[in-house]
């Protein structure tokens, strides 16, 4: 499975990508999206492929209880680095997240994640963050546009059918943001997604 092969590329290379992660701040990367919605203070929140921490910790510094589920180990590790005992961390993996049992959210992000499941994963994952999700919860997810220039290989990703794939998980697109590429790699741009259930 291509999605396991990219687990392993993190997982190896998760020193040098914790830096570079590391180097944008959140704001910068996610300030347009969270101005479109009722601020994110005092909720549950999932950090779905969480990295090496830098959206979890901000949301966290907010005043939320979140949790981040990240699949790579050593980025997992480097993010509990950074993180402290602010954010809870999980490895788990889409589209199953097979460890979140009976847990509801305000608020979801996958944020750089999408590009690594495939068509029917994408379906999958919207159905079970749908399931994840209390009622009027957000779901945000950043859709990067571009080829890798390593090993790693992006799927296609297609922002109307990620729109009605969502649709018919009962879940209703609020905004789409088009946003440049904050590490100013060539060829490469960002649209976000916000739903809520």
């Amino acid at each position: 499975m291509k999605y396991n092969k990219h687990i392993a590329y993190y997982h190896q290379h998760a020193s040098k990508l914790a830096s570079q992660y590391t180097s944008v701040a959140f704001e910068d990367v996610h300030g347009e999206w969270l101005s479109h919605i009722p601020s994110p203070t005092h909720t549950t929140i999932l950090d779905i492929g969480a990295g090496a921490g830098r959206d979890a910790k901000a949301l966290a510094n907010m005043g939320n209880h979140v949790t981040a589920i990240e699949p790579a180990s050593a980025l997992m590790q480097s993010g509990m680095a950074f993180t402290g005992e602010s954010v809870t961390w999980i490895k788990d993996t889409l589209p199953l997240l097979t460890s979140q049992k009976k847990q509801h959210y305000g608020l979801i992000l996958i944020s750089a994640v999408w590009m690594h499941l495939t068509h029917v994963q994408q379906q999958q994952s919207l159905q079970r963050c749908s399931q994840l999700l209390f009622a009027e919860g957000h779901l945000v997810i950043t859709l990067r546009h571009g080829e890798f220039d390593d090993e790693r290989v992006a799927n296609p990703v297609n922002v109307s059918d990620t729109i009605e794939f969502a649709k018919s998980c009962g879940l209703t697109l609020m905004h789409k943001i088009a946003s440049s590429d904050k590490l100013h790699r060539q060829g490469v741009s960002w649209q976000t997604l916000i739903f809520t259930k």
